[in-house]
C-alpha cells in the first residue's frame, strides 16, 4: 500500500485499511440481509410476521451502518487532527480498532438474528403445511357378542398428503366406563404415539 500512496502518512494508510474492512463487511452483510429478506418472502402462512421480523432487522441495519458510517466519521475527523499532533495518530487507531470491533460483533448479531428468524419460519412453515389425520366418520354395523364390525373413515386435513401412515386400534368391550389405554398398553405398542 505504501507504494499506492507514498506521501500517505501512515495513520492515513491504517484508516483507509480499516474503512476499507468496515464498507466489505457492510456489503457483504446488506448482501445476506437481502437474502434473507427473499426467504422470508418466499416462505408459508407466516409471511406477514417474518416481514415485520425483517423490517426490524433492516431498521437494526441501518443502525449498524449509520453507527458504522458515525464511527468512519469519527475517525476521519480524528485522523485530521493527528495531521498536526502526531501524537494523537495511536489514540486514532486504537479508537478505529474499536469501532470496527463492535461494527463486526453488531453484524455477527444481526446475522444470529436473521438465522433465528430463518429457522423459526421454516418451523411454521412445516407445521402449517403436514398432514393432519384424524376420525372423519365411523359407523358399527354389527355388534353381538362375539364380533365387533365398523367402518372408520380418516381425513386428512393437513395441507399435504400423509404418507406412511400406520393406524393402530385395539378395541376393548366391557359394561364398564374407560377414560382409554393405560400407559402400559400404550408402552406396547408397535409405534407408541
Amino acid at each position: 500500500m505504501h507504494k499506492h500512496f507514498p506521501d500517505a502518512k501512515p495513520h492515513d494508510r491504517w484508516q483507509l485499511v480499516f474503512t476499507f474492512v468496515i464498507a466489505v463487511s457492510t456489503f457483504f452483510y446488506t448482501i445476506f440481509a437481502g437474502w434473507t429478506l427473499h426467504e422470508i418472502h418466499s416462505g408459508g402462512v407466516d409471511t406477514h410476521n417474518l416481514a415485520k421480523a425483517a423490517a426490524a432487522q433492516a431498521s437494526h441495519t441501518e443502525e449498524i451502518a449509520q453507527a458504522a458510517q458515525d464511527e468512519v466519521d469519527a475517525a476521519n475527523e480524528i485522523s485530521d487532527a493527528a495531521d498536526s499532533f502526531s501524537e494523537t495518530s495511536d489514540v486514532a487507531v486504537e479508537e478505529f480498532k474499536k469501532a470496527a470491533a463492535e461494527s463486526a460483533a453488531a453484524s455477527k448479531q444481526a446475522a444470529a438474528n436473521a438465522k433465528e428468524t430463518i429457522r423459526d419460519a421454516q418451523e411454521s412453515f412445516r407445521q402449517d403445511q403436514r398432514a393432519w389425520i384424524g376420525i372423519s366418520n365411523h359407523v358399527i354395523t354389527e355388534f353381538d357378542e362375539s364380533a365387533v364390525v365398523a367402518s372408520i373413515a380418516m381425513t386428512n386435513s393437513g395441507r399435504t398428503p400423509a404418507r406412511k401412515v400406520k393406524v393402530h386400534l385395539r378395541v376393548r368391550v366391557t359394561n364398564e366406563t374407560l377414560d382409554g389405554p393405560s400407559k402400559d398398553e400404550i408402552a406396547t405398542l408397535d409405534s407408541p404415539p
